[in-house]
């Protein structure tokens, strides 16, 4: 196993007399160099508020469309929602559902990137099937836009919301499976924003003399950030080849252009008035970070994030956010002289942390990503009041005693397969494929503690369907021998034995921005991050085993987690997520039976038993005291040859090493790190 990193490292292409990192190589190859753009030449656009064909049932039709990044571009091919790029802004109330019949006006074979699917990730065909997902919506499993839940040119489907969640910045776009990153790339998105007018009494009334600007305000701007590099013909450059050696024929781990767009166009201004702007910010990238900041010194005051306001603004110097990321944040303009022009730039590296800014060899230190223009007259009919000194209360982000722990984690490898026989690089989850069944099948009500530990070199938004959760906290932790050990057991180990920083979890507590409810969290490499998950509404008291949901949300196609890299969620960092009304670990009975009552060293012995209940997937690990021990220890990998399940039936086998009597019991392995079931013990004497 070699680490996709690790395989960077290793060694550069050669091309035109240039040495390239291999993550430059794919794009080089197929692409000339990106024509030069004149920054801020383009005025902002902002997408038209989505109105309803009736009440409170709106239509949306996917369709081809032509869009012009930049003035100097010519119009290019690119997907829309109604036939526009980003697609129209929902504007939403908090307990008012509605229904959005999406029809898919697209045509198979027409992709703008057709040149870009790639036969070696799953359900990669240009067949034109699209899937809606509302990102951060608490939705039903059936209008989740689960990306199993596909539907082909010609036929529609209903998505029902119920917006029962926290005021927020929502967005909404493609989910298709093994289509995401190439229908996201070439426009499927757009913003939905929830608004809850309760929330924002009780912040008025909070703070007398305050307020905020409100949906529908021209104050309120929606900024949807993402990266394009482009042909002189205005066309995206995506890449249509693969990186050397990767055994795939066109996916590549990530894309970076050296481009940034907002809301569409390359690098646009705003004008604005000398007051105080609020502006949801969305890093709508496939794999870009970014580290935001204004060229005048001015600073950020987030009031929100994914799931909703925090207790309080807090000020930041630079507002850094990953993709699939939302940010509610307040640029205030107010002392500003008149003709001044603040330029908002970027100087994460990409990839995150350990890459370059570009991905050309420009020396530059930041990228432009947009100006603003302090040049409108201030309009002294509408007030610009002093932001509230609160927002909404938020308990503190502690998990309760005795909380379950979810152990799971995250792993970048190289396998020598593919269509050249030759070396497959894999981005996954907890070492499975998507396709692999569901090992995250919490109880409906549950309360868990996911500990993921990222074992890859980059940082990944790591986002869960359904639910609003919390940042506990993150810690380092020795990335290669909990590797090791993770390899050599049949089940999801605990990173605790390996932190750096003892066995308590405390680590490095989250940012003062990262405080509100989330849906994608930043992972970092060689770090634990802790999150605590409800399988329940924000609002409601989570009791395992009970439903608050407005729906059922056991029954099938169910959700998903996942990184939002998307050309990492598409190869394969993706898992299915199956709630499920009784805990799926709780094996009630446990049995374990030998081939025989005594054995010759160095030979065979086979163990059966049974599970129940028992489900495809359950995990079983064998535990053994041998000869002359008094505890008892799991027999890994290296020694166990097999440790299989079927439907509640497992069998392993095992060949004994010394003389003396071995004793052998099995425990089933619940995935959130409960004790589980033990079966009885079986002896067996080794001659």
């Amino acid at each position: 196993m070699i680490s996709r990193r690790g395989f960077i490292q290793a060694g550069a292409a050669i091309i035109a007399g240039t040495v390239l990192p291999f993550e430059q190589v794919g794009r080089a190859l197929a692409v000339p160099a990106a024509p030069p753009l004149e920054p801020f030449v383009d005025p902002l656009a902002i997408p038209p508020v989505k109105a309803p064909v009736s009440g409170t049932s709106y239509a949306l039709r996917v369709e081809p469309a032509a869009h012009s990044y930049h003035r100097d571009l010519p119009a290019t091919a690119v997907y829309g929602y109604d036939g526009i790029y980003p697609g129209p802004t929902f504007v939403a109330t908090r307990g008012t559902p509605i229904t959005v019949e999406v029809t898919n006006g697209l045509t198979a074979g027409t992709h703008p990137f057709h040149d870009s699917f790639d036969p070696t990730i799953p359900f990669n065909v240009d067949d034109g099937s699209i899937a809606v997902h509302l990102h951060g919506g608490e939705t039903e499993p059936a209008s989740d836009g689960n990306p199993m839940d596909m539907f082909l040119p010609g036929a529609s489907h209903v998505y029902a919301y119920g917006n029962s969640q926290h005021g927020t910045t929502l967005w909404y776009h493609d989910h298709a499976f093994g289509n995401t990153r190439l229908n996201v790339m070439a426009g499927l998105a757009g913003f939905y924003l929830l608004v809850d007018p309760a929330e924002e009494a009780a912040i008025a009334a909070a703070n007398p003399g305050a307020g905020l600007p409100a949906a529908g305000s021209p104050y309120l701007i929606g900024l949807a950030i993402q990266d394009r590099d482009f042909f002189a013909n205005g066309a995206v450059d995506y890449p249509t080849m693969p990186d050397p050696g990767s055994g795939h024929m066109a996916w590549v781990p990530e894309y970076f252009a050296n481009t940034a767009c907002v809301n569409g166009k390359a690098t646009p201004y705003l004008e604005v008035e000398p007051r105080r702007y609020r502006f949801r910010v969305l890093n709508g990238s496939q794999a870009r970070f970014y580290k935001l900041s204004l060229d005048n010194g001015a600073h950020f005051k987030v009031l929100g994030s994914d799931g909703g306001y925090l207790a309080a603004p807090v000020d930041v110097a630079s507002l850094f956010i990953a993709p699939g990321e939302r940010y509610d944040v307040v640029i205030d303009f107010t002392d500003v002289a008149i003709g001044t022009r603040i330029v908002m730039t970027n100087d994460a590296p990409a990839p995150f942390p350990s890459g370059t800014l570009f991905t050309d060899s420009r020396a530059d230190t930041v990228m432009n990503v947009m100006q603003f223009r302090v040049t409108l007259p201030y309009d002294i009919l509408v007030p610009n009041p002093p932001l509230p000194a609160t927002l909404t209360p938020i308990a503190p982000g502690v998990a309760p005693a005795g909380t379950p722990v979810r152990s799971l984690f995250l792993n970048e490898q190289a396998v020598i397969g593919g269509p050249y026989n030759d070396v497959v690089e894999r981005v996954m989850l907890c070492n499975r494929e998507m396709l692999y069944p569901a090992t995250e099948q919490p109880q409906v009500g549950a309360t868990e503690i996911w500990e993921i530990a990222n074992t890859t070199g980059d940082t990944h938004p790591i986002h869960l369907h359904l639910v609003q959760f919390r940042l506990l906290g993150r810690q380092a932790f020795k990335s290669d021998p909990y590797w090791t050990r993770a390899m050599e057991v049949p089940y999801f180990p605990t990173a605790r034995p390996f932190l750096t920083g003892g066995p308590t979890m405390m680590g490095r507590t989250p940012r003062p921005q990262e405080a509100a409810w989330k849906d994608t969290v930043l992972m970092h490499p060689g770090e634990v991050t802790r999150i605590l998950v409800r399988f329940a509404p924000q609002d409601a008291t989570a009791v395992p085993g009970t439903n608050s949901f407005a729906f059922d949300p056991t029954v099938t196609p169910g959700y998903v987690w996942h990184c939002h890299i998307l050309e990492h969620e598409e190869n394969d960092m993706m898992r299915p997520l199956m709630p499920q009304m009784a805990y799926a670990g709780s094996a009630t009975t446990i049995t374990i039976h030998a081939n025989v009552k005594s054995i010759r060293r160095h030979h065979t012995l086979s163990l059966t038993g049974l599970l129940t209940p028992g489900q495809l997937g359950d995990a079983c690990v064998v535990e053994a005291r041998r000869p002359g021990q008094t505890d008892w220890r799991v027999l890994s990998t290296r020694t166990v040859s097999s440790v299989t399940t079927d439907r509640g039936r497992w069998s392993a086998k095992f060949t004994p090493g010394l003389h003396g009597t071995y004793s052998f019991r099995v425990r089933f392995h619940a995935t959130a790190d409960r004790t589980g079931s033990l079966s009885s013990v079986v002896k067996v004497r080794v001659k």
